[in-house]
């Protein structure tokens, strides 16, 4: 099982036997994930042949400074018997039992014999799969289905482990010519009950469901991410995702679920990958500095739906490897009341919130605000600059959920705001709208996916469309929140009466209520 596959092709160079063997070699295959069940393997074989020369590899104890490639292909080649164990598990480590079988194939070429007419062969172990499909990654490669040893259910009366103990002993005898002996018989059904147990215990420890609440990523790293100047290093890391994560990130879900940093990023829609990237960076960045800002926002690629995220839980082992568990989770807004004056409210919060955010002269993402730097480190700028983009896309992205989440675009409660004959004038705003955020959006994915090199040139453009957003949205803003709130008048009523000065705490005296104390 090495961790690097890459080998020359025509590297096998074992070659036929000229007289018979006094050992036999076998070589157990298997993927990191099933390496306690190769370990019980191994050690099983090697009390049932402690009688007969059986050498038994496995990528373990491995000397410091050998070649660990060169080793593999080694054993491969001088191999009689590749015992290959393929388990139903999930398989983020990739399949190394495929290349492995491949390379023996080839080795077979050369010295099919392992002595005489006795074969050298492949011995599939399939765990928990139901059929042989287990190898479909196994490429050019046909197995005889008759002698792939299938365990997918406990079934005391049939013992496959006995039958797959007895044809590798079989060939063990035959080459090294030792005859059959009750000892020997009895050995091997004391090695098959203890072995088919062992088999059992994985069937019954096998996940039979499974339910996710909560969507979570989990980015794994080989030791403690790196913060640069442009934000902290994920390039290294792998990110897993838990439960019903990937609607969130815009593609379609899958079996495996483990990815490296750059092949998730490859995945998402590219209008997505820039927020979704650097809000992760920028929430890690936090927790790491201990920031009491544990939360960025994000929305659906459709823009239906917003999440918050934050770091539940960060792990350092002892080998400096890193774990960093972020919660991802909905975030729902109930409203009680009348439906239209529920919405009108929506409104003016969202007229009021777009105004807060870029119309006022302390507002945070004001153009003029970008005008001056953003660090007081230079080497820093472009993250200064990639943390302000993603919030400020982040806070719009609210934005736009809560207006659709109230359908402020329906008609009639346009017609309500807008009043009779604006129709037009509300879809000239509209187009303005749409176009000036379009482009404040593309301008502000390519500062997010930047390089150092690349941003002097990539933040003019985005300086420019948030002028040009400002510049074309502070009347239509105002307009929009002050009709909102004249509809909220007339829909309460307006104050018809308001009542004098101790005309309530009369009321209160009549009917005999008494105030507290001062």
């Amino acid at each position: 099982m090495p961790n690097d596959r890459t080998r020359n092709k025509s590297s096998a160079k074992s070659k036929p036997r000229s007289k018979k063997p006094n050992e036999i070699s076998i070589f157990i295959s298997y993927t990191r994930e099933d390496s306690d069940l190769a370990a019980s393997v191994h050690a099983e074989l090697l009390q049932l042949f402690a009688f007969a020369q059986v050498k038994i590899f496995r990528d373990v104890g491995i000397p410091k400074g050998t070649n660990y490639q060169t080793t593999i292909d080694e054993q491969l080649d001088s191999a009689d018997i590749l015992l290959v164990l393929l388990t139903d598990r999930l398989k983020p480590s990739f399949s190394y039992t495929g290349d492995e079988i491949g390379f023996f194939r080839r080795s077979i070429r050369n010295r099919p014999k392992i002595y005489a007419e006795i074969d050298r062969v492949i011995i599939p172990v399939c765990l928990g799969a139901h059929n042989p499909d287990t190898l479909h990654y196994i490429q050019s490669v046909q197995i005889d289905p008759d002698k792939v040893f299938k365990i997918d259910n406990i079934d005391t009366a049939q013992n496959p482990a006995a039958t797959l103990l007895h044809s590798i002993s079989e060939i063990v005898l035959k080459v090294l010519n030792i005859p059959r002996s009750t000892t020997q018989d009895g050995r091997l059904s004391n090695s098959a009950t203890r072995l088919y147990s062992l088999f059992c215990e994985y069937l019954q420890g096998r996940v039979s469901s499974e339910t996710f609440p909560e969507r979570k990523v989990i980015l794994r790293m080989d030791k403690p991410p790196a913060i640069l100047p442009d934000g902290i290093n994920l390039s290294d890391s792998t990110i897993e995702l838990v439960g019903d994560s990937f609607q969130v990130f815009g593609f379609p879900e899958e079996k495996n679920r483990q990815f490296t940093w750059a092949d998730f990023n490859k995945k998402m829609p590219p209008d997505m990958e820039g927020t979704w990237a650097e809000g992760i960076k920028a929430l890690v960045t936090g927790a790491l500095h201990n920031s009491e800002e544990n939360y960025h926002v994000v929305s659906t690629a459709k823009g239906n739906k917003a999440f918050r995220l934050f770091v539940s839980r960060i792990v350092t082992y002892v080998s400096t490897k890193t774990e960093i568990h972020i919660y991802i989770v909905q975030m729902i807004v109930r409203h009680y009341g009348n439906a239209l004056t529920t919405r009108l409210l929506s409104a003016i919060s969202i007229g009021l919130q777009f105004r807060f955010l870029f119309l006022e002269d302390d507002s945070k993402f004001r153009p003029t605000k970008f005008e001056f730097p953003l660090s007081m480190e230079v080497s820093k700028e472009l993250d200064a600059w990639k943390a302000n983009v993603t919030e400020l896309l982040g806070q719009m992205d609210l934005i736009l959920r809560e207006a659709q989440d109230q359908h402020l675009m329906d008609t009639e409660l346009l017609a309500r705001i807008w009043g009779p004959g604006g129709g037009q004038n509300v879809q000239d705003m509209m187009g303005v709208w749409d176009a000036a955020r379009a482009r404040l959006y593309s301008t502000a994915q390519l500062v997010l996916i930047s390089s150092e090199s690349e941003f002097p040139a990539r933040k003019v453009p985005f300086k420019d469309a948030l002028k040009d957003l400002c510049a074309k949205t502070e009347v239509m803003n105002r307009e929009y929140t002050l009709r909102a709130l004249k509809a909220v008048a007339e829909e309460v009523g307006g104050p018809k009466e308001i009542p004098a000065s101790g005309r309530f705490e009369a009321k209160l005296a009549t009917e005999k209520v008494s105030l507290p104390a001062a």
